[in-house]
C-alpha cells in the first residue's frame, strides 16, 4: 500500500485483498476490506448476496449499471480479471445472485 502514495486509500490493494477473502469464502471480510478502499469493487457485491444482503447487493449493482450501463456477466466472462475459470465462475455466479444482468442491453 505504501508503493502508490497518490492512492491514499490503496483502493486497488484493498480490492485485491477483498477478492482473496471472497475466494476463500470469507464474504464478510471481503466486504469489510474492500469498503476500506475508495470504492466498493462492484464484483464483490456478490459477497453481500452470498450473505443474504440482497437489497445492499442489488443497490450496488444498480449503481454500477448507472455508471457502466453495458456492464454484464457475459462481458466479465469474456474479459475476466482472473485466469482460473473456477474463480471467474464463482464471481459471476455471486454477481448473478446479486442481480447483475447476463447481457448488456444491446446484446439482447
Amino acid at each position: 500500500m505504501r508503493a502508490n502514495p497518490p492512492d491514499r486509500r490503496a483502493t486497488r490493494v484493498h480490492d485485491a485483498i477483498g477478492h482473496a477473502h471472497f475466494f476463500i469464502g470469507d464474504h464478510e471480510k471481503a466486504i469489510e476490506v474492500s469498503d476500506n478502499g475508495l470504492h466498493m469493487d462492484p464484483s464483490l457485491q456478490g459477497a453481500n448476496a452470498q450473505l443474504g444482503r440482497f437489497l445492499a447487493a442489488r443497490a450496488a449493482i444498480d449503481g454500477l449499471l448507472k455508471l457502466i450501463p453495458r456492464f454484464s456477466l457475459r462481458g466479465l466472462e469474456r474479459n475476466p480479471r482472473f485466469i482460473a475459470p473456477d474463480l471467474v465462475r464463482e464471481l459471476t455466479d455471486s454477481m448473478r445472485l446479486a442481480g447483475q444482468p447476463e447481457k448488456a442491453p444491446a446484446d439482447s
